[in-house]
């Protein structure tokens, strides 16, 4: 396997999860609502889905950042920021 395909793997890879973290927090409002309307979880059973989703997002997200750098080392990156992660002028 190639450093470009392994690069494009880790691309795909963080497409997948963050279309599944994104559809996460839509559902958990939605439990939230039902519980609100009488129709669904106590507080405590969504408490804890909140406890899980949280500790899922930092354990991703340290995750992420290490694997995120190591993919930029392999394409010799110097630790300046690229073009298309700025957002403004500087």
């Amino acid at each position: 396997m190639t450093t470009q395909d392994r690069l494009n793997a880790f691309g795909d890879q963080l497409i997948h999860v963050h279309s599944w973290l994104r559809a996460e927090p839509a559902r958990l409002r939605e439990n939230v609502d039902l519980h609100l309307e009488g129709r669904a979880a106590r507080p405590r059973d969504l408490r804890a889905e909140l406890d899980g989703l949280a500790a899922l997002m930092e354990s991703h997200f340290t995750y992420e950042e290490r694997k995120i750098v190591a993919a930029l080392d392999t394409i010799g990156w110097d630790g300046t920021t690229p073009d298309f992660l700025r957002t403004g002028s500087t």
